[in-house]
């Protein structure tokens, strides 16, 4: 998932907000869990979210959840 902030990196919220994400890596299943800075120009996103999962199973049970 990539996607761009509306406030700016240092407030509360957006701190709180990658706070809360990187919580989601401690998800049964999740692998290589990252949270990505964007640096080329030629993306309109500035931020991404990467996971990887062991199987379809797990992958399911963290939709569900």
């Amino acid at each position: 998932m990539f996607f761009k902030l509306k406030g700016s990196i240092d407030s509360a919220e957006t701190v709180n907000f990658f706070n809360a994400a990187k919580k989601l890596g401690n998800i049964r299943g999740v692998q290589n869990f990252e949270c990505l800075k964007e640096i080329s120009m030629k993306n309109k996103f500035e931020y991404g979210i990467s996971m990887e999962f062991e199987s379809k199973q797990l992958y399911e049970q963290y939709l569900n959840n």
